[in-house]
């Protein structure tokens, strides 16, 4: 049975020893050379303007903000003792999620949530988890809402040149400001939360419902900028939208009926929003050619998800999916296509940040590695993704391309990625 799993995975182009790591690592650094230089390319390469020039002085506070798809963070951050901590914050829902709002109301609400934490700093940071365009100044131009979020009327505002006027009726003023996006603050959360003399360089990765990834890149490299200096820029990858990778079967079964068909078609390969769809196509096909029972389809329809996926390769001899698949020639084949496919997951990972490592020439030496700062439950919470992707990195990264690393994860990344950063203006 095993070897009849392995040859219709083969067939049909979703089989992990398909993927010429070398071979796409080199395509991946190609395209972010690409998005770098302002020519055509999957990857972005969006300038954040912040750079690791500065130092956090010590006592230093700053109001900061989080504002994502579901909540509205707001809290006061201090730097004590080398590293940036939250004061105190608080959560609550994100404007516009129980009520539809205009631009003028939100910042308006924002202004009035604020204002508190502006009582002895007149520095925001704002980590800003929705489409937009960061200026050299810091500012961010919304592009847009999703998400769920309903705010109308608010795409092409200056986020804070927006918020210090309204701003103004409190007696307060936004005197230094600095708006990331959640991939950035992850980064500069670790960033803040470490000693950097201990690493070689920062990346920041979300792998969680989404797939996303930033890193410290050399201001000569970024040749769509123009008179640049100082030192290394954050560079926004987005690397969730890379379309090199070999798409399979079933990838492209998942992507004609996604939201976005052609598009983000690495993430829908990677993250936890998608590989439960993946999955699901993949026992559609495989119950047609008789891998698996017809049972199996009928039973996990509309309930697959990617947690179940983990824990069941976590422990197959417990949980929903060994629970709700009886016979136990089902459950060894769903094991075996279930890990093939995370197998080749771990391994795009982890060619996308060798080629991320090689680009911004970072982790030289084991004594001093990348600090990869990740956020997202999908890496969190699946030991054997997580497992997957540390051995793919051992293999290649550092024991072919001579790029170490070290993983780190810290506790309110974003909140403290957006107050490092209005620190370190």
């Amino acid at each position: 049975m095993e070897s009849a799993i392995h040859e219709f995975m083969m067939k049909h182009g979703m089989h992990p020893e398909l993927l010429d790591m070398e071979a796409h690592f080199n395509a991946f650094r190609e395209t972010m050379r690409r998005g770098l230089s302002g020519e055509p390319s999957s990857l972005m390469m969006i300038p954040s303007y912040m750079t690791l020039d500065g130092k956090i002085t010590e006592g230093l506070s700053t109001a900061a903000l989080d504002a994502g798809g579901t909540n509205l963070r707001i809290g006061l951050c201090a730097a004590e003792n080398g590293t940036c901590r939250v004061v105190n914050s608080e959560l609550l829902p994100m404007l516009g999620t129980e009520e539809r709002i205009d631009a003028p109301a939100f910042f308006a609400q924002l202004a009035k949530l604020v204002q508190p934490y502006l009582s002895n700093t007149d520095r925001l940071g704002f980590c800003f988890s929705f489409p937009a365009e960061i200026t050299p100044d810091l500012d961010g131009i919304v592009l847009g809402f999703n998400k769920e979020v309903q705010i109308d009327g608010a795409s092409g505002a200056y986020l804070c040149r927006e918020l210090d006027q309204a701003l103004l009726p409190y007696g307060k003023a936004l005197g230094c400001y600095a708006v990331v996006n959640d991939t950035v603050a992850a980064l500069l959360g670790g960033y803040g939360s470490t000693d950097p003399d201990q690493y070689d360089g920062y990346i920041g990765m979300i792998l969680g419902t989404g797939m996303n990834c930033c890193y410290t890149e050399h201001p000569e490299n970024i040749k769509k900028l123009s008179d640049l200096s100082g030192g290394s820029m954050i560079i926004n990858i987005e690397a969730g939208g890379y379309d090199g990778f070999p798409v399979g079967d079933f990838d492209e079964a998942y992507d004609r009926r996604s939201a976005n068909p052609g598009d983000h078609l690495f993430e829908k390969m990677v993250s936890g929003g998608y590989l439960n769809e993946i999955a699901w196509e993949t026992i559609c096909g495989a119950v047609e050619e008789g891998i698996l029972s017809p049972s199996v389809k009928e039973t996990l329809s509309e309930c697959l998800w990617t947690k179940d996926i983990c824990e069941f390769l976590l422990d197959p001899g417990t949980g929903f999916i060994h629970d709700r698949i009886a016979g136990s020639d089902d459950r060894t084949a769903l094991y075996t296509l279930f890990d093939l496919l995370l197998d080749r997951a771990a391994r795009l990972v982890a060619v996308s940040l060798t080629a991320i490592m090689d680009q911004g020439d970072i982790g030289k030496t084991p004594e001093k590695p990348t600090c990869i700062v990740v956020e997202g439950s999908t890496f969190q919470k699946s030991p054997v993704y997580q497992q997957k992707i540390r051995r793919y990195l051992d293999e290649f990264c550092s024991n072919v391309h001579h790029r170490y690393y070290a993983f780190t994860s810290v506790k309110d990344a974003n909140i403290l990625g957006a107050a490092v950063a209005a620190m370190l203006r």
